[in-house]
């Protein structure tokens, strides 16, 4: 797997955080000790003080939660590593609070190893130390771990939450340290991945299949407990996740007890490689499967929190609101301004049910008066047949020209279509308006945005003729306004290669002639000439033309919109 290339000896860690402070003000960075905190704790001398920390490669986990409500100072190990002792005295000391300082370690042996080392030596000093060690992962029972216990997850970033929230309302350190323990007992975290991640100066190095995944994934590029070919849908890999995080008849996991009717809160935290696109779908199908095991969701959270490098997965946190207790919800839901918490919902919004399904309802349009044209079902049924038969030479020509969906753009449109012939008002124009919602509805991209707008203004321009039916003329005068306000919207004219070189020559010369055979004649010579254009508008801007040429490839969108009229026009004059 390629990767950027680094200069050995360039110290990647201090150079990474370097940036995260110049592009946070908030933040200062002691490059000499590697620690990064906010110097703006020292406004509230009277408030807890939170540090963290743990190797690189999880960002945003740790330094992305420094700042008000959440950590005052991160200690920064190198990638993977632990920081030393040494390392977090001296971020005790950048935030010394004389009410104390809550030390949070995700449960891995050379982290707690060093962090406890720096609290006993603060104890020692006379200072005011507590430490809340998380284990969030259920993926290693209990057997298996019974020596080192439940690894630190993405659940971390709860304890943080909470714990921070907690400081900032002012409570004493016995408090803050309290609400901590709370949400570190009721976490479960999981996760899953496609491939291990490629850490930065170092060769890439996996012995995954293609068609292999792994469940219960460490964040440190450790295999998975579980590892399957046969990748299956993601569904039924979050039904298997929420399986191990819940099921309370596994007593190898059953680390938090989970029972019908509890409050919860769902964390989707991206590992790093998968797209937010990704994330917001896996976070739908997450939230319904959770919701199905009659959990009462009460907050949803998604994006990247902790990571393994570009780790391809993902992992899945729940905290169990009612063990928890009441308050926690205040706490997760108290804004904090830190760059990596991405929830900036207000208590109040949460309670308000999103609107996910349904439509509202259109406003009704008066009748313009004009009927449709005698024929114009069976025209429009014989065009759009045409088009689907189409669909492969367009794909084929679009395959080559652009991105490769232009014909099953043109064929979604035309189903769409085809399934509404029952229900078109037998008013012209609001026939052409419901047309022009059911294709920007059905077909995305370009397409669609050009069908809709051309048949929007020809609905309008045909209601402004006054005119009581439909003739050539009146169709092609109306159809000149439309292709006038399409072009308000495009830059591309007749000679781009679009299908504005089939389009334009119809409507001129319907309106020149009042001819329809002219007017397909004209449409088909526009629509062949783009084979020997250069493309200025659209993707086929992006590729290489002279092949476009030599196979003698006209524009798919031309061609899509000549085969639709030729079938339309067959019957006609």
């Amino acid at each position: 797997m390629k990767q950027f290339k680094h200069s050995r000896d360039q110290d990647l860690v201090s150079t990474s955080l370097d940036g995260l402070v110049s592009a946070n003000p908030s933040l200062a960075h002691l490059n000499h000790n590697v620690v990064v905190y906010r110097p703006s704790y020292k406004s509230n001398p009277e408030k807890v003080t939170l540090i963290s920390g743990g190797g690189s490669g999880h960002e945003p986990t740790h330094t992305g939660f420094i700042g008000e409500g959440m950590l005052d100072a991160v200690a920064v190990g190198q990638i993977f590593a632990s920081p030393t002792a040494v390392q977090i005295e001296h971020a005790l000391d950048a935030v010394s609070s004389p009410k104390g300082t809550l030390i949070i370690v995700k449960n891995y042996t050379g982290d707690v190893f060093h962090f406890g080392a720096a609290a006993e030596k603060a104890k020692a000093a006379g200072k005011s130390v507590r430490v809340v060690i998380v284990g969030d992962d259920v993926a290693v029972g209990r057997e298996q771990g019974a020596l080192v216990g439940r690894r630190g997850l993405a659940g971390v970033i709860l304890v943080h939450k909470t714990a921070g929230a907690s400081a900032q309302q002012g409570h004493d350190l016995a408090t803050v340290a309290h609400c901590a323990e709370l949400v570190a007992r009721n976490i479960a975290t999981i996760g899953t991945s496609l491939e291990h991640c490629t850490i930065p100066g170092r060769k890439f190095h996996s012995d995954l299949k293609d068609d292999e995944y792994e469940i219960g994934l460490g964040i440190h590029n450790e295999p998975g407990v579980i590892r399957e070919s046969h990748l299956p849908e993601l569904p039924k890999v979050i039904d298997r996740m929420l399986r191990l995080m819940t099921d309370q008849n596994d007593k190898d996991r059953a680390f938090v007890k989970f029972q019908n009717g509890d409050d919860v809160l769902l964390l989707v935290n991206n590992l790093g490689g998968v797209s937010p696109f990704e994330i917001s779908y896996i976070t739908s199908i997450a939230l319904r499967k959770v919701e199905k095991l009659e959990f009462r969701v009460r907050r949803v959270l998604a994006g990247t929190f902790t990571t393994s490098f570009n780790g391809l997965g993902f992992s899945l946190t729940l905290l169990n609101l009612t063990s928890a207790g009441p308050k926690i919800l205040d706490l997760i839901d108290l804004q904090t301004p830190v760059p990596g918490w991405t929830n900036a919902t207000a208590s109040k919004d949460w309670d308000q049910k999103p609107i996910s399904e349904g439509k509202f309802e259109r406003e009704e349009l008066p009748e313009s008066g004009i009927l449709l044209p005698k024929g114009f079902e069976a025209n429009l049924n014989r065009g759009l047949r045409a088009l689907i038969a189409a669909e492969p030479q367009i794909t084929e020509y679009d395959t080559m020209a652009g991105d490769g969906d232009c014909g099953e753009t043109l064929k979604a449109g035309a189903e769409a279509l085809m399934n509404k012939f029952d229900s078109l008002p037998s008013d012209a124009v609001l026939a052409i308006l419901e047309m022009a919602d059911v294709l920007g509805e059905a077909m995305g991209g370009t397409s669609g945005g050009i069908y809709f707008i051309f048949l929007t203004a020809l609905a309008k321009n045909l209601r402004e003729c006054g005119v009581e039916a439909i003739d050539p003329l009146v169709a092609g005068e109306s159809a000149k306004g439309a292709l006038i306000t399409l072009f308000e919207y495009t830059k591309a004219r007749k000679g781009d290669r679009t299908l504005i070189d089939a389009l334009q020559p119809f409507i001129d010369t319907l309106c020149e002639t009042s001819s329809i055979s002219e007017a397909l004649r004209a449409c088909q010579e526009g629509m062949e000439s783009t084979a020997k254009l250069t493309a200025k508008a659209g993707r086929a801007a992006y590729v290489q033309q002279d092949n476009l040429v030599k196979e003698n490839i006209p524009d798919p969108g031309a061609y899509g919109l000549f085969t639709f009229l030729q079938a339309w026009c067959d019957s006609e004059e």
